[in-house]
């Protein structure tokens, strides 16, 4: 089977017409509180939006924003990550290397990590949890990966393959495989294996699990943009998983900072530093939006997918704006 139909199987649920450039896209800005001084993450929950921010916790509900303080000894937590599991527990990673459970619109416990990060920078990047097997891990910004479980409370540091260094996110899936995004590479490591660095990856900024599939973005070792695909590929000698690099020639800056990936379909949408990128994965042609009416598309850092027609886009400030694809 070729990659193509391949990839059209694993999005057929997302998919979406193949005249997507001709459409209009129409962006709004959001009102939002402006106690919001920061936009850190995006999490989507059905059909409500989640916000992780440098003052608390922030839910779009209906059109409506309601907040949340959360609160550690009369001090209000700054939130830099959000992870939602299967049960609808939100995990919270703070500045202040603490892990908070939110639940029912109230905190349930926080797990202080504080003596295990550096006191000069305590901020947990990513959050990933495995329900089944009652494990929670964490990444930091100076290369620690941290653990919590559920059902001991046992806590503390698990070995990584990166010292010193950024991650900048952590997944762990269901073949207790953890793939690691960093400054320093792209790492992988099989349950009870050893860590593996990717080759090909100067540096990754993330991983997406989005349609069954993953899909990386990062540099390449000449220090490109790299956008990859991961997916079972069948020969004569059987099926493996292998990595696709997609074609990036139309990029008008070939050294573009990538920050996040959402999929919808054919299409993949990626925040950057010169705008909102809309790449075709089939044709691998690409399309730039740095600017739409007023709004600077270039400052776009996090997004969220709803559905295969809406997506949600903000800024490193505190600017949230909603991208809808006319149908």
């Amino acid at each position: 089977m070729s990659l193509s139909k391949i990839i059209i199987v694993c999005l057929i649920v997302l998919e979406l017409p193949a005249v997507l450039l001709a459409q209009k896209l129409h962006i709004v800005e959001k009102e939002i509180s402006p106690q919001i001084n920061i936009i850190n993450d995006l999490k989507i929950e059905n059909n409500t939006l989640w916000l992780a921010t440098g003052t608390g916790l922030f839910r779009i509900e209906n059109g409506k924003l309601k907040s949340f303080e959360i609160n550690e000894k009369g001090n209000l937590s700054k939130i830099n990550t959000i992870e939602i599991d299967t049960l609808g527990n939100k995990w919270l990673g703070t500045y202040s290397g603490k892990l908070i459970k939110f639940k029912k619109e109230r905190v349930f416990f926080i797990v202080n990590f504080s003596k295990y990060i550096d006191d000069e920078n305590t901020i947990i990047t990513d959050i990933t949890v495995s329900a089944p097997d009652n494990l929670i891990l964490l990444s930091t910004a100076t290369g620690k990966i941290l653990y919590y479980n559920l059902l001991t409370r046992e806590k503390g540091v698990l070995d990584s393959p990166v010292k010193n260094s950024m991650i900048y996110s952590i997944h762990y899936d269901e073949h207790k495989n953890i793939w690691l995004c960093s400054a320093a590479g792209f790492y992988t490591k099989q349950a009870k294996g050893k860590w593996k660095k990717i080759q090909g990856l100067y540096l990754a900024y993330g991983i997406f699990k989005q349609a069954g599939n993953y899909w990386a973005i990062g540099r390449s070792q000449d220090k490109k943009a790299l956008f990859m695909l991961y997916y079972k590929h069948k020969n004569l000698s059987g099926a493996k998983y292998v990595w696709k690099e997609f074609n990036l020639n139309e990029l008008p800056n070939q050294y573009a900072r990538f920050y996040e990936l959402a999929i919808t379909g054919e299409y993949a949408w990626i925040s950057s530093d010169i705008g909102l990128i809309c790449y075709d994965i089939l044709s691998a042609k690409l399309s730039l939006i740095d600017k739409y009416k007023n709004i600077d598309l270039k400052k776009i850092r996090h997004i969220a997918m709803q559905d295969k027609y809406n997506l949600w886009l903000s800024t490193a400030g505190n600017k949230l704006y909603k991208l809808e694809i006319k149908k």
